[in-house]
Order: structure tokens, then sequence, then C-alpha cells
């Protein structure tokens, strides 16, 4: 039996282990957890709202290679993303995260019919407010309340 640390490929996709960390493997972040210069890149694509889902690619391979039921998270703010990627198989659920930190019912409202995209801006201030009091909170969100209140 390959062990948990052992090199692998999924479908040509080389691994350097059995713990999928895509930060690291994407050499988005170093070994000690800081970000590097293409982490830093791509926070500023995802915060100018591109591209949607990019996790798709490897989610496609890992689906076509695995054969099991599928849950893709990252970027995924559109409705029509979300539906696609259900509808072409890319996978079979979608978890958008940092949307749902952002507006907690938005699963409903898109059920209810209002399809806009996500109002999460993609800033990563979510991960910068937990605290004992309030939990995990959009920071772009709670700025505009505190606003609205002065």
């Amino acid at each position: 039996m390959p062990g948990l640390f052992e090199p692998t490929t999924i479908n040509g996709m080389a691994l350097k282990n059995r713990f999928v960390r895509s930060a690291t493997w994407e050499g988005m972040a170093a070994d000690g957890g800081t970000s590097t210069p293409a982490l830093e890149a791509m926070m500023a694509e995802l915060a100018a709202g591109e591209p949607e889902a990019y996790c798709e690619a490897a989610a496609r391979r890992f689906k076509e290679t695995m054969g099991i039921p599928l849950v893709l998270v990252g970027g995924i703010r559109a409705f029509e993303t979300a539906e696609r990627l259900v509808a072409e198989g890319a996978t079979d659920y979608v978890a958008p995260s940092r949307p749902l930190i952002r507006e907690p019912r938005l699963i409903e409202r898109w059920q209810a019919g209002d399809t806009a995209p996500a109002r999460c801006v993609r800033d990563n201030g979510c991960f910068d407010t937990p605290d004992e009091v309030h939990g995990l909170f959009c920071a772009v969100a709670a700025r505009k309340a505190r606003r609205a209140c002065e």
C-alpha cells in the first residue's frame, strides 16, 4: 500500500504526496505557509473578478480519474458558473466558500430567482476577522454597515 508521503500522479498530474494542499502544490505558498508572489498575483486577479472557478481544470482531472463524487471550491461566485460546472460534469457539488461568508443566504437568493453574482469581492478580508465574539465575517460588509450608521 502506498504511503501518504510518497509522490504520486493522477491522470498525469504530479502530486508531491497524498495530501492535497493546492497552495503549496501550485507554488502559492512556501512550505512554511507564507505567501509567494504567485499567490499575491492570483489574489489580485481574484479581487478583480477573474478567473471564475480557478480549480476547474484540476477538478475535471480528478473527476475523470477518480470516478467518485466531487465537491469543487474556489472562485465560484456566479450562479451560471456553478450551474455549468455541474451540468458539464466537472463536479457533482459546488461550495462557494467566501461568497457564503459575505452572503450567508446566497443559495436561497439564487434559488428564489435572483441569480446575480455573489457580492463577495474576494479580498480575503474575511480571514482577518475571526474573533471569539463574532466568528468569521466579511470585513467589507462590516465597513459598509459602520459607514451607514455614521
